[in-house]
């Protein structure tokens, strides 16, 4: 086996969001402004100026992104005209990160029952929510 599918193995178990956006080195830019993320690893395209994959973590959870291949059908939602993800960012305390997230750009909303949600939709095609419990179900 080799030293990536080893590495692989260890860092990743279950299932794992991959997102395909239009400009993922500007969509990890910001995910590391907005909510601190950390790349762990990028691969790029043969042209070197696409990505073909990179793995990022924001706080315990990790994901995986790439930029559109439309010679491969590849999309991100900005072709298709909206997503059907949203990612969850649960906090023990989601002001600062809303501040953060405003503050890098983000459009916000803020609304829920049971939770405070404050991140809504991202610049850069896909959804992120920030809750916090406010209250025990």
């Amino acid at each position: 086996m080799s030293t990536a599918s080893r590495l692989m193995q260890s860092t990743v178990n279950g299932i794992t969001p991959h997102l395909v956006v239009r400009d993922a080195a500007e969509a990890i830019s910001f995910y590391e402004k907005a909510f601190g993320a950390v790349e762990i690893r990028r691969s790029m395209a043969p042209d070197g100026e696409k990505v073909m994959f990179a793995e990022v973590a924001i706080g315990n959870g990790r994901f995986y992104l790439n930029d559109e291949f439309p010679d491969w059908g590849v999309y991100s939602p900005l072709e298709r005209k909206g997503t059907a993800v949203t990612m969850h960012l649960q906090a023990d305390v989601a002001d600062p990160i809303y501040e953060r997230a405003v503050a890098a750009g983000l459009s916000a909303k803020n609304n829920s029952d049971g939770e405070r949600t404050t991140c809504r939709k991202l610049p850069l095609q896909n959804r992120i929510q920030c809750t916090e419990c406010i209250r025990a179900w």
